[in-house]
């Protein structure tokens, strides 16, 4: 199921599209990739 939105990228957004782990694609725009991307990255890091 695709849904697709419009919002203001927040720390509370970034941490609700976390929330649903592998179970979301972030396609644009290419920032908020960017930064889930390095969320993730600092996420492996610590565990």
């Amino acid at each position: 199921m695709a849904r697709k939105f419009v919002s203001p990228i927040t720390s509370g957004l970034l941490s609700w599209i976390l929330g649903w782990g592998a179970d979301v694609v972030v396609t644009e725009p290419e920032s908020f990739k960017n930064r889930i991307t390095e969320e993730i990255k600092k996420m492996n890091e610590r565990y």
